[in-house]
């Protein structure tokens, strides 16, 4: 709820900033070039993962970007979640939040109409953000064709952290874990038909990198802290 996060904010604000242990102590940092710093000092040269790893980890294909500096947590959240709904949703009569729609995925609107699409072997582009993917009255999951064994879940490799640099004054920042999505005995359930993953991490990079449909930077204020961003020409 708005309180409880209103409450953990202020609370983890009005702790002491230094946590120490035996060994090392962290200090909260409460600018943007400090932040930057510590995880480059915690991450920096220690992506020695072959990409793709074969789990959820920091590879070497991982990539932190502070998407945005903002006032409140409040703020940072919304801005993310519209973006992302822009970016996702195909809309209703042309509309997301009372915006014209971006309507990336046509494909993946039609795939859960039967009747117009007839494409074989095909699954929703949209997988990669994570399953289920549900539509109306179609669920996108994984199913192990050894075991015979459905997985209810496979998580977003797209995370968000909302730190906090001072009582007004937070970074929007989002990490990039580009795995192995499934392992390779797994396939995507489309509806009811198992088909090969064709997981395109691409979808997310664009998200992260690209345009809005009126031509300008989905993210303008983008810094990159670790991995390769994307020039922001897309």
């Amino acid at each position: 709820s708005l309180e409880s996060l209103t409450q953990s904010t202020e609370n983890s604000w009005n702790q002491s900033k230094n946590i120490q242990d035996y060994e090392s102590i962290w200090t909260q940092p409460t600018t943007e070039a400090q932040y930057k710093n510590a995880i480059s000092s915690l991450l920096g040269g220690c992506l020695s993962a072959k990409s793709p790893a074969p789990y959820s980890c920091f590879d070497q294909g991982a990539r932190i970007d502070i998407l945005d500096r903002i006032s409140t947590p409040y703020k940072a959240l919304n801005n993310f979640a519209t973006a992302l709904l822009m970016y996702r949703s195909w809309g209703k009569y042309g509309k997301v939040l009372n915006q014209e729609s971006e309507q990336n995925f046509k494909d993946d609107h039609d795939w859960s109409k039967p009747n117009i699409f007839t494409r074989a072997n095909f699954h929703p582009e949209r997988a990669v953000f994570g399953l289920p993917h549900n539509y109306k009255n179609l669920s996108v999951t994984a199913k192990d064709t050894i075991k015979n064994k459905e997985y209810e879940r496979r998580s977003s490799p797209l995370f968000l952290h909302i730190h906090q640099l001072s009582k007004n004054s937070f970074l929007t920042v989002s990490l990039f874990l580009p795995t192995l999505f499934l392992p390779n005995n797994v396939k995507i359930k489309a509806g009811r038909k198992p088909v090969n993953s064709q997981i395109d991490y691409g979808i997310i990079t664009t998200f992260l990198d690209g345009k809005k449909k009126n031509k300008s930077l989905r993210f303008p204020r983008k810094a990159n802290i670790i991995g390769m961003a994307e020039e922001n020409n897309l």
